[in-house]
């Protein structure tokens, strides 16, 4: 069962599947085959148990010809996963920590949306965190204290892009 499909923006045979219960399955002949899970998401979850279950939620391929970066979550469908990321298409995979003020800390939490910027193919985001590195590290991200007008805005305000690369931005209003 998977959630998420990403496509390599330069490579046709190349796409991921980040499937809920068995975690990434990654192609690079076209989906003649896949890999499986690397073993280093079964160590995470069984001897370091920085994850509690092998779900993978969201991911995307950095957007530069070329690169074999690719980022995604990791972890359980409760909103508690991890960030990693594989600079070989997706066949093995490294855990990311986030930064904060110098110090490295557990990132868990719900990573729903994975992406890099495609107009700065080095920024990825991922839930609240950003990176500027292709997913080396990453940040909070500090929203401003008035990003709601009073804090009861009934309007949801989104930024899109499509495979063309032009952006759209929408709003949602409950009204």
């Amino acid at each position: 069962w998977s959630k998420c499909m990403a496509f390599h923006p330069y490579d046709p045979n190349t796409f991921a599947l980040f499937c809920f219960d068995v975690g990434p399955r990654v192609t690079s002949t076209g989906g003649n085959w896949f890999y499986t899970a690397d073993a280093n998401i079964t160590t995470w979850m069984y001897t370091t148990k920085i994850i509690q279950w092998t779900g993978s939620y969201s991911g995307c391929y950095q957007p530069v010809n070329g690169s074999k970066v690719v980022v995604a979550s990791i972890g359980q469908y409760n909103g508690k996963s991890q960030l990693m990321r594989s600079s070989n298409y997706g066949i093995t995979w490294d855990n990311v920590v986030t930064v904060v003020n110098g110090d490295a800390q557990t990132n868990l939490q719900g990573y729903e949306f994975v992406g890099f910027d495609a107009q700065s193919p080095n920024i990825v985001y991922a839930g609240n965190r950003i990176s500027a590195d292709a997913g080396l590290t990453f940040q909070p991200i500090n929203f401003p204290a008035n990003l709601y007008v009073n804090n009861l805005s009934p309007t949801v305000y989104g930024l899109s892009q499509d495979f063309t690369g032009n952006a759209h931005v929408f709003a949602l209003d409950a009204n």
